[in-house]
């Protein structure tokens, strides 16, 4: 600013535009890194369930060495956005933008920990040199599980409402072949009670497949709300089942 001339309104405007500017390139590189993030994690998954298909010990324990990259990343991104908010006060879309980054970053941390629960089960399984044999298809259930984090993840990157709504829709399907599977391992358990710790394993393997699927449809949840402000997640229909969580361990 020139010395002889007093600060005025071309001054605060020009430091309004700047900070609005410092402000635009913040929220571009929280989006860049909650993306980077959701690659992490999209890998994680995709080698734990190869891991577990396989029984290879050596990927499953690559998977659970990702988890504190994971857990750091997802620290230091809530930490940015808290100062974000603090700096420049967002409000309306771009305050709904940082919230939702913040649930999502969530979201990504806890698929993070399903990864690598499923590596785990994948370790245990490789340890047990009888082949049990399953009447149930569930690489179907991994590749939808997969494929719906990876659509929530796609509609995050383009704000796409419409893509959003559709993986919301594809979750009940990824509900009804976990309750399918669910009838099946209980019966397998009650005819071959010595194997009863392997088909335990393999149900919270799928078990884990569907609580991916819930966190990406919490992620485009989240993109509605990024998009339009509305809060879907009590409006979406329910099929009024109690969740099974409680009845097996981890």
């Amino acid at each position: 600013m020139d010395k002889h001339r007093p600060y005025g309104i071309n001054d605060r405007y020009i430091q309004g535009y700047n900070m609005k500017t410092h402000f635009d390139r913040e929220l571009t590189r929280l989006k860049r890194d909650i993306l980077s993030l959701g690659a992490l994690v999209e890998t994680a998954v995709d080698r734990a369930v190869e891991a577990f298909s396989e029984r290879d010990t050596t990927l499953a324990q690559e998977v659970i060495e990702t988890e504190k990259e994971i857990n750091l990343r997802e620290v230091e991104f809530e930490e940015e956005c808290l100062k974000i908010m603090a700096l420049h006060q967002p409000v309306a879309g771009d305050l709904r933008r940082i919230i939702a980054y913040l649930k999502i970053n969530n979201d990504l941390e806890k698929v993070g920990d399903l990864a690598v629960t499923i590596a785990r089960k994948a370790i245990f399984i490789s340890t047990y040199k009888e082949h049990i044999k399953i009447d149930f298809e569930y690489p179907v259930m991994a590749e939808m599980s997969k494929k719906l984090l990876r659509e929530s993840l796609d509609a995050l990157v383009n704000h796409d409402v419409k893509q959003a709504h559709k993986v919301l829709k594809q979750d009940k399907e990824l509900n009804k072949l976990k309750r399918k599977f669910r009838e099946i391992i209980i019966s397998k358990m009650k005819a071959d009670s010595k194997n009863a710790d392997v088909y335990l394993r393999v149900h919270s393997f799928v078990r884990q497949l569907e609580r991916i699927g819930d966190m990406a449809t919490n992620i485009c949840e989240d993109v509605i709300y990024i998009v339009s402000g509305k809060i879907v997640r009590h409006h979406v229909a329910t099929d009024g089942l109690e969740s099974e969580d409680s009845e097996y361990g981890q």
